[in-house]
């Protein structure tokens, strides 16, 4: 995911000019609020809780997790 993140980096301008925005920390932060929910999304028991009450938004379906 970082280094997936630094590549995009240098894409921020194309990125900017393709979708018209003037500026370049509007595409920046959108960047950075995808990455901070994907981060926060991969957390062990924020998973758990989706798997729990929203399992349509968890990684894999309860019954795909075997308990190690």
């Amino acid at each position: 995911m970082a280094a997936a993140g630094v590549g995009a980096l240098s894409l921020l301008p194309l990125a900017a000019a393709t979708a018209g925005v003037d500026t370049v920390p509007v595409v920046a932060q959108a960047f950075v609020v995808a990455g901070a929910i994907t981060r926060v999304l991969a957390l062990p028991g924020v998973d758990a809780w989706l798997r729990q009450d929203v399992p349509w938004l968890a990684a894999a379906p309860a019954d795909a997790i075997r308990p190690q």
